[in-house]
């Protein structure tokens, strides 16, 4: 803590008496206390200014001190404590103040937090600002009958602080006074105070019972605000204000209030909230109740308002609603916004005669209110004033009522009665809407404005008239009044607005009065009753779908006044037979008359010069004339209008919009005016009965698909200034026999003539440089087209199943031959593709059964998928060097495919490239294919033998698939992965190689190769999967040169005869059996001997059994490769029934052991053969004897 001290310049040596003299205006220190020597009118007195912040326990202030002058000693008393003298003094408990002390100066004892009680003395007057504040440990102080003055904050923050009483002394309880004291459990106020602050007792939620006497004029902001515990309160007279939120928000525990007469006013959200309170009495001579007053009070009874209230606040009863009865005094004026809304339990409303002003939504949400009075002084009914007060039945409006605003009776769905006086000016928006039982309405003489929705979905209203002083009806003023069936508009009105009577589904009759100049949007449509309308002869706006699904009205005359006919104006009205369109109206919009099923016939005026969009789509029309001054047909004009028979065309017509005439089938004819310019796409899409068609000269664009499916059009003719035509222009149009393409025209587009199936003749002009997609397709007749030189690209699916074209010449600067071209062309016996063709596309000749003969240009490197696929009478093939890819199922399916020539730039097979080609016996890959791809010979069940070369790194999954004719096959030792049924059910297949290299075989790679007897597998294999042997049913001898590979499972060998060797010191094998199948072990592989066997192979003698030429090593355990640097296998002769082997023993670090064996299982033995002494190259020969049957042989080397 800082202290200060003041000090003279006298100072004397001898410790042994005082130090310095004392003067007023001097601090000095006595014992625990600092104090401050003033004097006021040559009266001294002290303050207490400090204290030991180690001062403990309880402390007596001295009601005087002893002071040495110099000259003199005299007592001065202690008259005051100083500013912030005992803050943060926490270790005192009991503070006593002497008699005489008069005043406690801001923060005295601020934040002592250790005080728990303090001795006032009698002599006190003031406690100024902040005296107490933060005292949180103090439980009792007693304030002296002499107390003026209580300062702001003086208690702030006591919070154990129990009781209290504010002696009669103190006239002004200060704000924040005793804010937040929440132990204050006791609290009088004698009488004598007449203000209590702002804030004063802010959350003293301990406060049970509170009496305010009478000598309190104003109650200040928020003085009891949050004083939850506050049970009983009692207000005597005398009071005058009750300010805001005095004692709003959570004293939820006050159940009865009375407000005394002396109070003039409840100030704003006085008693806000307040959950408990039941009784509310409030007595005369109070003036005014405040915005949110008692807002949110649910559980008030009954609310009474004496006649000296003058103005009831915004909101001030809002969700009162338990309260069942309202009583108002004769005296209010002004009842504010939402004062009494969603009092939901109020039955009866009576306005006395006093009230001038009902603010918006003032009583609002009052549903329980049956009976309703209103003021004689009214005026004006604001906005939303009696809104869903749905129990209400009648309503009379008093005389002098001019303005009903926006809501007033909105949503009173019980009302059936309501008197309008002929004061009403103005009636707003939504004032009736939903009240659905209101029967009758008697529009006022005097009514100049009829809002928006007024009488919106009043479902029970039968008839309206609507005065002439209404100048304008408003949006959906009447919209879903579904009972109303006659309405009358007075001559006067100029405007009806957007829906005004929309969904009057009952409405049947409606007088319209000349004075009508204009109609709004959909303002009829959906009276589905309506009989009939007359329009007023100066109508000259009318809105979109004003009419629209007015399914009764039979006849209408529209006026030349009208400019324009709207879109949707008459829209399905389908009762509609006679349209008389007026002299002057210049255009007709989009779907203006679109599905009057029943007109049959109708007149243009020549003013007409343009008619839109869907105008007359699914009308009943049977004729149309055109008029000579109309100059566009709008898109969709007279869209599937299919009774239409003749129409004639205008003299001035230049355009025929998209869709225009679609679908009007039953035309036979059609014969344009020389000044057309432009037909749009699908215009006269679907007129099947159109026999000819004769375009005029003049005619520069034809959309797409402006005639396709014109069945029955057996001739056309294009005029030489046509310049594009769209795509699919005379598509389908079955009958058309023969088409000349003027010479302006560069480019065919796609579809133009595609299903043209009668169309077998075509001419193609000079300049043609691409036929579009689709261009002929299915024009099964056509035999033969003449292509120009100009050609440089043919699109996709141009010439798709022409099956009757047997011969074509394709140009020599054509470029690009797309995707599916010629494909399906049944006839076509040869192609010759010139070299600058230079892509040549999927499909472009697949399933041409008759081609024969195909020569293949030089500007090509690769044929894609498909393109010659199913060609079956193809017998030879020669691809021309250069190309390095035959893709996916280039040759697929070309049955009668003997002979395939490939070049030696091949570097790659694709997919199913020759899959299903069945006659195919050899074929030779030469040396440079590196890739096969998948399924690249499946069923090719005749197919031999072939060479896999020894570059080949890739062979795909089922490559030789059901190759039944395949014997034997050498995979080179680039392949390092078998894939799934590459050589499955190749049921001939009897000898097989597989290169050192491979590390995987997958799923049924060699399944059901039914003629297998032997295979060996080499050391790198790594992965068999399941099923690899599965059901190669002669399969006894399987041979692993190395460890047991991962992934094998019972499956692999499964229903195969097959006995399993392996070397000894190989890891991963079982004895007896291994994966199901029996095991031998053969012996040791050393490294040396490794080196040496690597290649071994024993040797069957027996040649009969297996026929001429199959006295080669069939491969078993061993293959003999004894001399290192020649890499053939050892050479075997025949000699009637002696097969001799030449095999190298001539090393002389090995020792060479030649035995033999009837079959693998029997002891191997010495004999069953001769053997010769080496050559001088180190080969010796060994011969065995066939005739007595089976034998093997094999040759074990061993180090020396």
């Amino acid at each position: 803590m800082l202290r200060l001290f003041r000090f003279t310049s006298a100072f004397v040596v001898l410790a042994s008496v005082q130090l310095f003299a004392l003067h007023p205006g001097d601090q000095f220190t006595q014992g625990n206390l600092t104090y401050l020597w003033e004097a006021e009118d040559s009266a001294n007195y002290l303050v207490v200014v400090d204290c030991e912040t180690s001062s403990s326990g309880d402390l007596s202030v001295p009601a005087s001190v002893s002071v040495d002058t110099g000259s003199e000693t005299i007592d001065i008393p202690v008259l005051e404590i100083g500013s912030h003298a005992f803050t943060d003094c926490n270790l005192l408990t009991t503070l006593t103040l002497p008699e005489g002390v008069k005043r406690l100066q801001h923060q005295a004892l601020a934040n002592s937090q250790g005080i728990i009680s303090i001795v006032l003395p009698s002599s006190l007057i003031h406690i100024e600002e902040r005296a107490f504040n933060g005292c949180t440990n103090l439980v009792t102080a007693t304030l002296p009958t002499t107390l003026q003055t209580l300062g702001p904050r003086a208690f702030y923050g006591c919070t154990s602080l129990s009781s209290i009483t504010i002696p009669s002394t103190v006239t002004e309880i200060s704000e924040n006074a005793f804010y937040n004291c929440t132990s204050l459990a006791s609290l009088t106020i004698e009488d004598g105070a007449n203000n209590i602050g702002e804030y004063a007792f802010f959350n003293c939620i301990a406060l049970t019972d509170l009496t305010i006497p009478g000598s309190v004029q104003t109650i200040g902001r928020s003085a009891f605000y949050q004083c939850s515990g506050l049970q009983t309160l009692t207000l005597n007279e005398g009071i005058e204000v009750i300010g805001p939120w005095a004692f709003g928000y959570h004293c939820d525990l006050i159940s009865s209030v009375t407000i005394p007469s002396t109070v003039k006013i409840i100030d704003d959200y006085a008693f806000h909230a307040l959950e408990g309170l039941t009784t509310l009495t409030i007595r005369y001579g109070v003036d005014a109740i405040g915005d949110f007053a008692f807002n949110s009070c649910p559980n008030i009874q009954s609310i009474t308002v004496p006649g000296s209230v003058v103005s009831i606040g915004r909101r001030a009863f809002y969700q009162c609603s338990s309260a069942t009865s309202l009583t108002l005094g004769n005296g209010v004026k002004t009842i504010g916004i939402e004062a009494f809304m969603n009092g939901v339990m109020i039955e009866t409303i009576n306005l006395p005669n006093s009230v001038q002003t009902v603010e918006s939504r003032a009583f609002s949400g009052c549903s329980s209110a049956s009976s309703l009075s209103l003021s004689s002084q009214l005026r004006v009914l604001k906005d939303e004033a009696f809104e869903n007060c749905s129990q209400l039945t009648t309503v009379s409006i008093p005389s002098g009522v001019i303005e009903l605003q926006s809501q007033a009776f909105r949503g009173c769905t019980s009302l059936e009665t309501v008197s309008l006086p002929n004061s009403l000016q103005t009636m707003g928006s939504y004032v009736f809407y939903g009240n659905s039982l209101l029967e009758t309405i008697s529009l006022p003489p005097n009514l100049r404005s009829l809002g928006h929705y007024a009488f919106t979905a009043c479902t029970s209203l039968q008839s309206v008239v609507i005065p002439s002083t209404v100048l304008s009806v408003g949006t959906s003023t009447f919209e879903d009044c579904s009972s109303l069936v006659s309405v009358i508009v007075q001559n006067g009105v100029q405007s009806l607005g957007n829906k005004a009577f929309y969904n009057c589904g009952a409405l049947q009759s409606v007088q319209l009065p000349n004075s009508l100049t204009q109609i709004g949007s959909e303002t009829f449509s959906d009276c589905d009753m309506l009989l009939s309308v007359t329009l007023p002869p100066v109508l000259s706006s009318m809105g979109d779908g004003a009419f629209a699904n007015c399914d009764s009205i039979s006849s209408v005359s529209i006026p030349g006044s009208l400019l324009h006919v709207p879109d949707d104006a008459f829209y399905k009205c389908h009762a509609l037979t006679q349209l008389t369109l007026g002299e002057g109206i210049q255009s007709i919009g989009a779907r203006a008359f679109q599905s009057c099923s029943l007109l049959s016939s109708i007149t243009f005026p020549d003013s007409l010069d343009s008619i839109g969009l869907h105008a007359f789509l699914g009308s009943g029309l049977t004729s149309i004339t055109l008029p000579d001054g109309l100059t566009s047909v709008g898109n969709y004009a007279f869209y599937n209008s299919t009774s239409v028979r003749e129409i004639t065309f205008g003299t001035s017509i230049t355009s025929i919009g998209d869709y225009a005439f679609y679908g009007i089938e039953n035309v036979e004819y059609l014969n344009f005016s020389s000044n057309l310019d432009e037909i749009g796409d699908f215009a006269f899409y679907g007129v099947t009965q159109l026999k000819s068609l004769t375009l005029p000269e003049g005619l520069k664009h034809i959309g797409k698909s402006a005639f396709q499916d014109c069945t029955q059009m057996e001739s056309l003719y294009l005029p030489a200034s046509l310049m594009t035509i769209g795509e699919s222009a005379f598509q389908n149009c079955a009958s058309l026999l023969s088409a000349a393409i003027p010479v302006s025209i560069s480019a065919i587009p796609p579809n133009l003539f595609r299903n043209c199936s009668s169309l077998a003749e075509v001419t193609l002009p000079a300049g043609v440089s691409s036929i579009g997609s689709n261009a002929f397709q299915e024009c099964s007749l056509l035999d033969n087209v003449l292509l120009p030189s100009s050609l440089t690209n043919i699109g996709e699916n141009v010439f798709t199943r022409c099956t009757s074209l047997s011969s074509i010449t394709l140009p020599d600067n054509l470029d690009t031959i797309d995707d599916a071209a010629f494909s399906g062309c049944t006839s076509l016996e040869s192609i010759t593709i010139p070299d600058s063709v230079t892509f040549l596309g999927h499909y472009a000749f697949s399933g041409c059964s008759k081609l024969s003969s195909i020569t293949l240009g030089s500007g090509i490197d690769e044929l894609w998928i498909s393109v010659f696929a199913s060609c079956t009478s193809l017998q030879s093939i020669h691809i021309p060097e250069g190309y390095t890819t035959v893709g996916w199922r280039s040759f697929k399916n070309c049955s009668a495919l003997t002979s395939v020539s490939l070049p030696e730039s091949l570097t790659n097979i694709g997919p199913s490239a020759f899959e299903g080609c069945t006659s195919l016996e050899s074929l030779d890959l030469g040396d440079h294919i590196t890739s096969i791809g998948e399924d690249a010979f499946r069923d090719c069940r005749a197919l031999s033998e072939i060479n896999l070369p020894a570059g080949l790194n890739y062979l795909g999954a089922n490559a030789f698939y059901q190759c039944a004719s395949l014997s034997s096959i050498v995979i080179p030792g680039g392949i390092t992965h078998l894939r799934d049924n590459t050589f499955s059910e190749c049921t001939n297949l009897t000898e097989l190689s597989i290169g050192e290299g491979i590390t995987r075989i997958d799923f049924a790679a060699f399944s059901k190769c039914s003629s297998l007897e032997r295979v060996t597998l080499p050391a790198t294999l790594t992965t068999l999967e399941a099923y690899v042997f599965y059901e190669a049913s002669m399969l006894g001898h399987i041979y692993f040169l190395g460890n047991a590979p991962a992934a094998t499972t019972t499956t692999t060998f499964g229903l195969t005869p097959s006995t399993i060797y392996y070397f000894s010191d190989a890891t991963g094998f079982s004895s007896p059996n291994w994966m199901g199948r029996p095991t031998e072990s053969m012996g040791s592989s050393s490294e040396v001997k490794y080196w040496l066997l690597h290649s071994n192979l024993p040797y069957d003698a027996d040649v009969n059994t297996h026929g001429v030429h199959s006295a080669k090593p069939l491969l078993l355990s061993y293959a003999l490769n004894l001399a290192p640097k020649n890499p053939n296998m050892p050479r075997a002769t025949r000699d009637g029934q002696q097969v001799s082997y030449r095999v190298y023993m001539g090393r002389s670090d090995i020792q060479y052991t030649v035995l033999s064996s009837e079959n693998l299982d029997a002891p191997w033995e010495s004999t069953g053969f001769t053997l010769s002494a080496p050559d001088t190259e180190g080969y010796c020969t060994v011969t065995l004897d066939g005739s007595s049957g089976q034998r093997f042989i094999k040759i074990e080397v061993s180090a020396l």
